[in-house]
């Protein structure tokens, strides 16, 4: 995707090349959503008892504005937004987005559906001009990376280089490892000591530690030391 583009079906809205009567003046993706809480009222005590909290639904909002150049044009664009914009369509299908400052600048989505589309017929449509407002609602809040990460760490001896591992999203990710001309390897965060090792050889995939947000610099090591020995790890960033 390109900056500053949003894309749900059958449409995509702010790329000039390809729908110029089409704008969003507003999105709203990543406001957290309500939180259910489980705390309990204590008797005969002040406070409550912290119990866990636990997320609802996201809400999307999106405000659109048509501006066309012909009528052919201002009937397409509207025709292509009462499309992608209709409740009960395909269900929950990914709203794409790829905005500077949202997912840390990535392509993300969210899996939505429309709830809501009012677009109220006045004289500035006459001038060719309409402005919608939109909303759909995700069931599952979390918002994902389009494209899943793969970091290539390579064993040496006693162990390989360091490689930097980010979690660049807002919560913890457990990659899928799969490591390949090693027997029984193990990772070490060079900087903390803390190590995750698996049992097994030759090519074999694994379940990775919990990594929280942020860097950490892994090294591979190996009980044979077989320098061609690598790790790949893949996990998907998300967000809430």
């Amino acid at each position: 995707m390109l900056d500053w583009t949003i894309s749900y079906g059958p449409i995509t809205i702010g790329d000039p090349a390809t729908l110029p009567a089409v704008n969003f003046t507003n999105l709203d993706v990543t406001s957290m959503p309500d939180i259910r809480t489980s705390d309990v009222t204590l008797i005969q005590r002040d406070g409550l008892w912290a119990g866990d909290d636990y997320m609802g639904g996201r809400t999307v909002s999106l405000s659109l504005e048509v501006q066309a150049a012909s009528t052919e044009e201002f009937n397409a664009a509207n025709n292509l937004i009462t499309r992608a914009f209709s409740p009960g369509v395909s269900g929950e299908t990914p709203f794409s987005f790829q905005i500077p400052g949202l997912a840390n600048g990535r392509s993300a989505y969210v899996n939505a559906r429309t709830r809501r589309r009012s677009a109220p017929l006045d004289a500035s449509f006459a001038r060719l001009y309409c402005a919608y407002e939109i909303e759909l609602f995700a069931t599952d809040p979390v918002i994902y990376a389009s494209d899943e990460t793969a970091i290539t760490i390579r064993n040496g001896a006693p162990s390989g280089p360091p490689a930097r591992v980010s979690v660049e999203g807002s919560r913890s990710a457990v990659p899928a490892i799969t490591f390949t001309g090693v027997t029984n390897p193990k990772l070490t965060n060079v900087l903390t000591g803390l190590a995750y090792s698996a049992t097994g050889s030759g090519t074999f995939t694994a379940t990775g530690p919990t990594y929280l947000p942020g860097e950490r610099f892994l090294s591979l090591s190996d009980t044979t030391g077989n320098t061609a020995g690598t790790a790949v790890l893949v996990w998907r960033d998300t967000w809430v």
